[in-house]
């Protein structure tokens, strides 16, 4: 059993169907810190959550419980997000006055709604508006992954509403063992996170990625995320473009060790192919 965030119809339930197949059991929940929950509990087997999205940047949430949680993540996958209108059959375009959706939705389709004079309505989720408007009795509009139409019995009256086209979310498949025979022997890419030791000594940050340049590592994301514990203090989260398993990353986490108040390793994985087709 696989956990996401969100109900059946929402891209995280998308990316499932289109990473693992349609016959893969899923379950969907309130928020990102129950399905870390569940899977610390054994509820579920393995999570599939959202990491960073091509437009709106980094889910900030789910970094911050990679760090409380001991889990770890082996897969990672870019699931194009496409917007589609959406409403119950008998409803035409030209009827609709209110389009629901998700805030981050609503701003990606602003050129469509501005042109159709929608009222936008924000929800707390795409799928969660899909539903809500197949129990309505008034001509009203969701703003949807194309998957909410089959499930909440919807038909399409506009599809790939979104202003930019290059719009994908990274998502990544979490497991809360660290069993090597779960991870990829074609890895090639590790994220992790480390807080540098005297933040507030000149050099401090600078001093650990000069480790990572030393043992010929290359990081293909830095991001700082508040230490929750200690105010004005950061912790740094990366990817680098190498297996864990390399000698060089192995000499480089020996050194880094002196230079942080800790570090965090959250999995080793194969990247995802970059040149994705739309």
């Amino acid at each position: 059993m696989i956990g996401f965030q969100g109900i059946k119809g929402s891209f995280s339930h998308q990316a499932i169907y289109n990473f693992f197949g349609k016959d893969e059991k899923s379950k969907g929940f309130l928020s990102f810190e129950e399905v870390f929950e569940a899977l610390k509990n054994n509820i579920i087997s393995r999570a599939f959550l959202p990491v960073e999205n091509s437009i709106a940047g980094s889910v900030a949430p789910v970094y911050d419980l990679l760090l409380k949680y001991n889990c770890f993540i082996i897969n990672e996958h870019y699931q194009k997000i496409d917007h589609y209108l959406l409403a119950k059959k008998q409803i035409k375009l030209k009827d609709i006055q209110k389009v629901y959706s998700h805030p981050v939705a609503l701003e990606q389709c602003r050129n469509f709604i501005s042109e159709n004079k929608f009222i936008p309505v924000q929800m707390y989720d795409t799928a969660g508006a899909a539903k809500f408007i197949s129990n309505s009795d008034e001509n009203l509009a969701a703003i949807s992954p194309k998957l909410c139409s089959s499930i909440y019995n919807l038909h399409v009256l506009s599809e790939k509403i979104q202003s930019n086209e290059n719009n994908y979310t990274r998502f990544v498949e979490i497991h809360n063992q660290n069993d090597k025979l779960l991870i990829n022997p074609h890895s090639n890419k590790t994220s992790m996170a480390f807080k540098p030791v005297n933040t507030e000594k000149y050099g401090a940050l600078s001093n650990c990625l000069d480790i990572f340049t030393k043992y010929k590592l290359n990081l293909t994301k830095v991001e700082s995320r508040p230490d929750s514990e200690k105010l004005w203090e950061y912790v740094f989260f990366i990817d680098i473009s190498a297996s864990i398993y390399d000698k060089n990353f192995i000499k480089c986490l020996s050194v880094l060790e002196d230079f942080t108040e800790f570090y965090k390793v959250f999995g080793t994985y194969k990247e995802c192919n970059k040149k994705i087709k739309p």
